[in-house]
């Protein structure tokens, strides 16, 4: 059954960026198989009195108690609830992943999706294809929106190039630096999402840290800064929407207010009002569409809004302070534990700094996609841990109930020398 567990295991990486209904059906298979065996269940059931699974848990508890004074209706309790409850999958997904090989083979599969994304996005930029028959085309949005198809793209380019820093097989070693700036272009070149490009930014810093010494650190950080500017000049496509962005500005300034980033000011600015009125509990679980629903605040904005393009303002409005606590008490456990890990370390780190990066401007853990990336690949991290974890505590079994090496003494005395 190992081996079945790891295919829907390696099926869910692919699936989180290409196919949401796949996505969810390998979920349920993979929550059916770790519940119905009788050893998947004890290592589920030994995971829960792990102090570090509880942080997830502990954020989504409370959101449920947030529902006891929320004057959402239940229906919108509902919908939040069902985006959240992705965090009760953390410790069902652990179990799947304490196998090395599959970790390895879902980290493939990981780049294999990113490398169809970024084929058809190609594809989409040049005018081959449009997956979605509109006039305008933008090519980041393939399976998803462009925000988390360049929230994945800069994430796959940071681990594919940490991966050539990181192993000594040649052969291998040039097929992720390929894969890495693929991606790269991806992000630079093709994609229109501005956050993927501070995220990108961000994580190849991180990557000058990690894989270098103090001096070399320094140095590759003054040449991203410079390589950065470089591109920059050469990207139509990213100097056209950090133009945008400081036009929207300016027109905002004007009192020009419908524009992308003048919406999505006064998005903030709402759910800050909300978290100043509450700012201990907040409002309660799914109050922040009830109250827009109710006010109106940016009457020229069309669609239906039920979070305010923000992570941290959503929570605060919603759960207050205490929610808020809980939230970065989950991402710091996530970074904490890190440092514990080998073969995830890099993983883990850059996916929690990523992701709360992105928290900043959308809100990635309420959205499907990017919040089941985070659950997905730190429990794929986790697996490591709680592998490491359990073959200490077999070896120290095993140690304790080892037969003696010499016989017993009365059979020596017994024996004839």
């Amino acid at each position: 059954m190992d081996a079945v567990l790891s295919v829907f295991m390696m099926a869910l990486i692919f699936f989180i960026p290409v196919s949401s209904s796949l996505k969810t059906v390998f979920t349920v298979l993979i929550l059916t198989t770790v519940l119905s065996f009788k050893n998947y269940r004890q290592a589920f059931i030994s995971l829960l009195k792990s102090p570090w699974i509880w942080p997830s848990l502990a954020l989504f508890i409370f959101i449920l108690i947030a529902c006891s004074w929320t004057p959402a209706s239940f229906s919108q309790q509902l919908t939040a609830i069902n985006k959240y409850s992705k965090l009760l999958l953390f410790p069902i997904f652990i179990v799947g992943f304490m196998n090395a090989r599959t970790r390895h083979w879902s980290m493939w599969a990981f780049i294999l999706a990113m490398l169809l994304t970024g084929t058809i996005a190609l594809l989409q930029k040049y005018h081959f294809v449009n997956l979605h028959g509109d006039g305008f085309i933008d090519p980041g949005h393939v399976f998803h929106s462009h925000i988390m198809t360049g929230f994945l793209m800069a994430f796959a380019s940071y681990y594919c190039a940490a991966m050539f820093f990181k192993l000594e097989k040649k052969q291998v070693r040039w097929v992720y630096l390929m894969l890495a700036l693929f991606f790269s272009y991806q992000v630079l070149f093709v994609n229109i999402g501005r956050s993927a490009y501070v995220i990108y930014f961000v994580l190849m810093l991180l990557l000058c840290v990690q894989c270098f010494s103090m001096k070399q650190a320094i140095i590759g950080v003054l040449a991203s800064i410079s390589l950065f500017a470089f591109i920059y000049m050469a990207s139509p496509v990213m100097r056209g929407s950090v133009e945008k962005l400081i036009h929207d500005y300016q027109n905002y300034q004007q009192n020009k207010l419908n524009t992308s980033l003048g919406f999505r000011i006064q998005f903030h600015q709402y759910a800050k009002a909300l978290f100043l009125a509450s700012p201990l509990r907040g409002h309660g679980t799914a109050s922040f569409t009830f109250f827009y629903d109710r006010d109106n605040p940016v009457p020229n904005w069309w669609k239906k809004l039920l979070e305010p393009h923000s992570e941290y303002l959503l929570i605060a409005a919603q759960q207050g302070v205490i929610g808020l606590t809980f939230l970065f008490l989950f991402f710091c456990s996530l970074l904490w534990n890190a440092r514990k890990l080998v073969e995830t370390k890099i993983i883990l780190s850059g996916l929690v700094i990523a992701f709360a990066i992105g928290c900043l401007s959308d809100s990635l853990l309420f959205y499907g996609g990017p919040g089941y990336f985070l659950i997905a690949l730190g429990a794929l991290c986790y697996g490591e841990f709680f592998e490491s974890l359990k073959k200490q505590v077999s070896e120290v079994a095993n140690t304790c109930y080892k037969a003696p090496a010499h016989p017993h003494p009365h059979h020596v005395e017994n024996n004839p020398v």
